[in-house]
């Protein structure tokens, strides 16, 4: 299993905001109405631009994050989840497709990113458990054929 982080922070900024388009990431902007992808993204000093539309479906699975970190996730979806941008606005939700909020009506911005440390605690737990488990179990069959074993006319029971 492996985990990410949310990385939250309060308020953003365009510099910020242009960094991580020019990262190619999937931004989400959450409003009244719902959650969002959002492309076509323009930024200026003020305020973000950018189309808006339905999310993508693998976008929709990790929407809620319980924790800022130790969230999990499918190692199948970790260049869905770890690539997501997720703004949060106080603006109230259009019917518009084409968007237009300053940067001071952000309430959240969420970065999604791997969460090495709580990831490689279950790389490590699966390895043990996965070398220990059968190893265990190895030695269980090989006492219970061992103590059926009859050498001779002694049987050996143990």
């Amino acid at each position: 299993m492996r985990y990410y982080k949310t990385n939250s922070i309060n308020h953003t900024d365009s510099a910020r905001i242009q960094q991580l388009a020019d990262s190619n990431k999937y931004f989400i902007l959450y409003t009244n109405n719902g959650a969002f992808a959002l492309s076509n993204i323009t930024v200026n000093n003020e305020s973000l631009e950018g189309n808006l539309s339905s999310l993508d479906v693998e976008h929709s699975k990790y929407l809620n994050p319980l924790h800022a970190d130790k969230n999990s996730f499918l190692a199948k979806y970790k260049d869905t989840v770890l690539y997501e941008v997720h703004l949060y606005t106080s603006a109230i939700g259009t019917d518009s497709s084409r968007i237009n909020i300053p940067f001071k009506q952000f309430t959240r911005m969420d970065v999604y990113d791997l969460d090495k440390k709580h990831t490689k605690k279950s790389k490590v737990g699966s390895i043990v458990a996965g070398t220990l488990i059968p190893g265990a179990l190895a030695i269980i069959l090989a006492f219970v054929a061992l103590s059926s074993l009859n050498f001779g006319g002694f049987n050996f029971h143990f």
